[in-house]
C-alpha cells in the first residue's frame, strides 16, 4: 500500500518530467525558426553606442582598507547599560521585556535607551565621557525576535559619533546557524571578489547590565555576536 507522502512524491516527479519535456520540445521547435533581419535606423544605433569617454574601471571598486586581516579576526568588547524606557503610550520597558516577543504579547516595537561603551585594552573608546544614554536599542528580524537569543540593532545618537564609520550597529546572534559565522565568512569572501561591494563584519563580545551596573560593575555575559554593517547612506559614503 502507498501512503500519501509516496503518492505526492510520485505526482511531483511526473509534473517535473512533463515540464522538462515541454521545455525541450519548445527549444527544438525554436531552432527551426527563421528570423527576418531588422533594419535599425542609424540615429538609434548612435544612441545605443556606449560612451567610451567615461571609464568604468573603478565604478564597482570597493575600498580595500575597510577589510583588513586584523579587523576580520579581532574581538571587539562592548558594555551595554540598559535603562528603563517609557514609550509613547507611557508604558515602561526594559531589556528583559524583549521576551514578550516570544509570547507575541507586545503591540508596539520596544525601544530601549542604552549607554554603549567599547573597551579597548581596558580603556573606554566609544562612549568615553558619556554618563547618559547615547543610543537606542531595538530587536532585529521579524521572526528571529521570537527566538531565545536576540539580534540587536543599536542606533547611535548623533552626539555619540560613529564606530568604525558606522552609526547603526547590528549585533547578530545567528541562532539557527550551527557555525555561527557563516554570514561573516560570506561577506569576508565577497570583499575579496573584484567588482563587488561587501559589508564590513566584526566579532563582538557583549556584556549587558542595567543602570546600577555603572557603579556595581556587575554584568551578564551575552556571549559572541557578529556585527554586520548597515547598508544606508553612511555605508555608501564609506565605500564610495
Amino acid at each position: 500500500m502507498f501512503n500519501i507522502k509516496q503518492i505526492n512524491k510520485f505526482i511531483k516527479k511526473i509534473i517535473v518530467l512533463t515540464m522538462m519535456i515541454v521545455i525541450i520540445s519548445s527549444l527544438c521547435s525554436c531552432s527551426n525558426v527563421n528570423f527576418e533581419p531588422i533594419n535599425i535606423p542609424k540615429i538609434l544605433l548612435e544612441q545605443w553606442r556606449p560612451n567610451t569617454s567615461t571609464s568604468m574601471d573603478n565604478f564597482f571598486n570597493d575600498r580595500d582598507e575597510l577589510y583588513t586581516e586584523a579587523d576580520r579576526s579581532k574581538i571587539n568588547v562592548f558594555y551595554m547599560f540598559a535603562y528603563d524606557t517609557k514609550n509613547k503610550n507611557e508604558v515602561v520597558y526594559n531589556i528583559d521585556d524583549f521576551v514578550l516577543y516570544e509570547r507575541q504579547d507586545v503591540e508596539d516595537e520596544i525601544k530601549i535607551d542604552i549607554l554603549l561603551m567599547e573597551s579597548v585594552d581596558g580603556q573606554v573608546k566609544l562612549g568615553k565621557g558619556d554618563t547618559k544614554p547615547n543610543a537606542k536599542l531595538t530587536l532585529r528580524g521579524e521572526n528571529s525576535r521570537r527566538l531565545p537569543y536576540k539580534n540587536y540593532q543599536i542606533d547611535l545618537k548623533k552626539a555619540t559619533g560613529s564606530w568604525n564609520g558606522q552609526t547603526i550597529l547590528n549585533f547578530n546572534k545567528h541562532y539557527n546557524d550551527d557555525l555561527k559565522i557563516t554570514n561573516k565568512l560570506y561577506f569576508d569572501y565577497i570583499s575579496m571578489v573584484p567588482d563587488m561591494i561587501s559589508l564590513q563584519t566584526s566579532f563582538v563580545q557583549l556584556f549587558v547590565g542595567d543602570e546600577s551596573s555603572i557603579k556595581t560593575q556587575k554584568f551578564d555575559d551575552y556571549g559572541m555576536y557578529i556585527n554586520v554593517e548597515q547598508p544606508n547612506k553612511v555605508f555608501l559614503k564609506n565605500h564610495g
